[in-house]
């Protein structure tokens, strides 16, 4: 047994909601980018973290995935497409560090793919829109 002082009385349990957002447009803004190569080494992907700005979802995050750099020249092209709406989106025509797409608000359309057997459904950007 370990002696512990914690009262759950006054903790927000529903603030770690992992549900998926509904499928539709939503106002977001960039706060959280990260470049790192794939599992099989294979090519780099750009993590893009959006924080919703849209009162009912305000706070919540989506974590969106584009392959930019991949042997597979399909992957690549959709992920150098994927980037460049990304980027026109915030109105940054030549992008040189990812802090450059940070806080600038924009539209993403989101749909919801099914989870597998590790994780649950998750929302996937279908487009990147101006605000």
């Amino acid at each position: 047994m370990a002696a512990i002082n914690f009262s759950a009385a006054n903790v927000n349990t529903s603030a770690g909601d992992f549900e998926p957002l509904p499928a539709g447009d939503y106002n977001m803004m960039i706060i959280e980018t990260d470049i790192s190569e794939n599992k099989k080494g294979t090519g780099s992907y750009l993590k893009v973290v959006l924080h919703c700005l849209d009162e009912e979802y305000a706070g919540r995050r989506v974590y969106e995935y584009i392959n930019f750099v991949h042997q597979n020249e399909k992957v690549q092209t959709i992920g150098e497409r994927q980037l460049a709406e990304l980027c026109n989106a915030c109105g940054v025509l030549e992008l040189s560090d990812t802090q450059e797409l940070h806080d600038i608000p924009l539209k993403a359309r989101l749909k919801i793919e099914a989870g597998n057997e590790q994780f649950g459904p998750s929302n996937k950007v279908k487009k990147f829109m101006e605000a």
